[in-house]
């Protein structure tokens, strides 16, 4: 895995209520152009406060066969967006492309929105005949990557998921996990043990293919009883719809008290090459586009 850090700037913008402060850490509207580098198209920050970091991880290849950059809006050339794009074969049984946030201090609750456009081509992926779940849109950790090796590592996924047959429709399903290594491979990407502490799938909304739709997601580091996991989207014609609203366990089960997420994704596109060989043999891509991304903290 490669990895390609840029800057990231926060906005300190509090609005308090009777019990929480929402505090919005993050906005960037990907307005703001590109730099020319090696890796990927440098994406730039909107903000001027309080520096942070945003890193940007991929699979093995090149800009050829995985990116991240900013283009034109398929549907409007005069607004930019993010676009990830997955077209390689044979190179990692990992195939990722994804943008995440780390070292930011006591995250322990997080509101998100983000646009999200499912490229038509993404639909190609309903005439692969098996049932899979491996395709991972966003992420929150309870440890970082680089503390694998510590126990109490916990993670909460969103996945678009495919029940086994051809013509068959993607839905949405979240599961949250506990992690632990063996002691023959306690280093990143080897040795990891998952286990699914629950999962949920709706079995109602089908994910639409060629045009926006608003993300809005809200987690809280907890127990089985304090945890929460809920998840809104609403397309441009103004349609709401709850797709999850989940009090479950969000964090480590080993951990008495509240964890913070201190790296997540809240872009991700990250599957298997099975499914990145099935589309690339089909003269297609694994590509979705991101837009007007907003990050909130929470506090009581």
């Amino acid at each position: 895995m490669k990895y390609f850090g840029i800057s990231l700037v926060f906005i300190f913008c509090a609005c308090a209520s009777l019990t929480q402060v929402k505090t919005l850490i993050y906005e960037n509207d990907f307005e703001e152009g590109i730099e020319s580098s090696t890796i990927l198209d440098r994406i730039k920050s909107s903000g001027s406060f309080n520096s942070q970091n945003l890193s940007f991880q991929y699979s093995k290849g090149s800009v050829e066969n995985r990116y991240a950059r900013v283009v034109p809006d398929p549907l409007n050339e005069n607004n930019n967006v993010l676009d990830m794009n997955i077209s390689s074969t044979g190179l990692e049984a990992r195939q990722r492309v994804q943008a995440s946030f780390s070292s930011v201090p006591n995250l322990k609750e997080i509101k998100q929105t983000v646009r999200v456009f499912f490229s038509p081509d993404m639909e190609h992926l309903g005439q692969y005949q098996n049932a899979f779940t491996w395709l991972v849109l966003a992420e929150w950790w309870n440890s970082a990557p680089k503390d694998w090796n510590t126990p109490n590592v916990y993670r909460v996924s969103l996945r678009a998921v495919k029940d086994e047959g051809n013509n068959e429709v993607l839905r949405f399903k979240v599961d949250a996990q506990s992690v632990t290594y063996s002691k023959q491979s306690p280093t990143v990407g080897t040795g990891a043990i998952f286990k699914t502490e629950w999962e949920k799938t709706n079995k109602k909304f089908v994910i639409p293919y060629g045009k926006w739709l608003t993300f809005e997601y809200h987690i809280k580091a907890g127990d089985s009883k304090n945890g929460l996991f809920y998840m809104a989207v609403t397309s441009d014609d103004g349609e709401k719809q709850v797709i999850f609203n989940i009090r479950g366990a969000t964090q480590s089960l080993n951990y008495e008290n509240q964890q913070s997420f201190n790296f997540w994704s809240p872009m991700k596109l990250y599957t298997s090459d099975v499914i990145s060989d099935f589309m690339l043999k089909n003269k297609k891509s694994l590509q979705i586009y991101f837009d007007d991304l907003k990050v909130w903290k929470l506090n009581n």
